[in-house]
């Protein structure tokens, strides 16, 4: 079962917003794009961003591919999970409102299982977001912390169960590489959930994450595999670009992070961090574990130094730097969106 992903799409809403420090991109598309002009601020560079990566499209054609064997296999492990589930009674795959239930073709269970049907598309174009592989199925909100529990037995941690009302009871979260939205839905006597309700799941896996670009192996097969999805990729023109997202309204971190990597010439020439606030504003820790271990390991990808980059991690809540260098790196911070949102840039 493919369909688009809705997560983050281009994160363009990243690029481009940090005027008042340093910007290699905006420079290099004044290179690149000079007829471009300097039209209301952000405006012309996302013209020209598009351009340049889309101009040399046809490029994209020969790209190399590789397929991870890392997210082949977490699907496999969860698409055998859940079919277990399902043939034990622990997700239900009905609409709840007396219709026939589907068979785990119609979730997409067994696509997870599949993958190499997937794998085999050599022909992947990167130009953007990429369909997803997606199975989407019910569990009943009194055999959710048994679910969790299961899956946190076959590796997928962090995933937490959203609150039972209409405000706080929907959550996408990333575990894996993968993302999980979990809305809870109160079904009143339904016969099949009863009184407590049931949660509505689906899991979303970017092909992107599966098939990518040859030489982009290190970065996308060697971090932010866990805490973060891949959201989605351009290659192929002067400037190619990589994004990942994060959780978004998870019950243990109301924090959004998005991280995109910019390159010319297959090089980094800029990485772009945001980390906007939950609707409760600046509460808890601004990141978990598993985000703390990923974006250390980006960083230090980025800069080449492992213990500053992590020190950069653990402490960027609570230092009011606004910037620094780590390794080869410089790095800059600004509050954007009156201060409900923080841009960290390196390059």
């Amino acid at each position: 079962m493919r369909k688009k992903i809705v997560m983050a799409g281009i994160c363009m809403a990243v690029l481009f917003t940090g005027c008042g420090m340093p910007d290699a991109v905006a420079d290099e598309l004044e290179r690149v794009s000079p007829s471009a002009g300097m039209a209301v601020y952000g405006e012309w560079q996302r013209d020209a961003f598009v351009g340049a990566v889309t101009e040399a499209e046809e490029h994209a054609e020969g790209t190399t591919v590789a397929v991870s064997q890392k997210t082949a296999e977490r699907m496999e492990k969860l698409g055998a999970f859940l079919e277990k589930a399902m043939a034990e009674g622990l997700i239900g795959v009905g609409d709840g409102d007396g219709e026939e239930d589907m068979d785990e073709d119609e979730t997409g269970v067994k696509d997870l299982k599949n993958w190499r049907t997937f794998a085999e598309d050599k022909t992947c174009i990167f130009m953007g977001s990429s369909s997803g592989i997606t199975a989407s199925f019910c569990v009943a909100a009194d055999k959710i912390k048994e679910f969790l529990n299961g899956m946190t037995g076959i590796g997928f941690t962090g995933l937490a169960v959203p609150a039972k009302n209409e405000e706080d009871g929907y959550s996408e979260q990333v575990s894996q590489g993968m993302n999980f939205t979990m809305n809870y839905a109160s079904d009143g006597e339904d016969e099949d959930y009863g009184s407590s309700g049931k949660y509505d799941i689906t899991v979303e896996v970017p092909v992107y994450s599966l098939v990518y670009p040859e030489k982009y192996r290190d970065l996308l097969d060697g971090h932010m595999k866990n805490a973060f999805c891949l959201s989605a990729v351009f290659c192929g023109g002067d400037l190619e670009l990589v994004s990942f997202t994060g959780s978004r309204w998870s019950p243990v971190n109301q924090y959004t992070k998005r991280a995109e990597v910019i390159f010319k010439d297959g090089k980094p020439l800029q990485m772009n961090i945001t980390i906007d606030e939950g609707f409760r504003g600046k509460v808890g820790e601004l990141f978990t574990e598993a985000e703390k271990e990923d974006l250390t390991g980006l960083i230090t990808w980025m800069t080449g130094d492992q213990e500053r980059s992590a020190d950069f991690v653990e402490n960027l809540g609570k230092s009011k730097e606004k910037s620094g260098t780590i390794g080869n790196r410089k790095w800059y911070r600004q509050e954007k969106w009156s201060a409900m949102a923080e841009l960290i840039r390196f390059q």
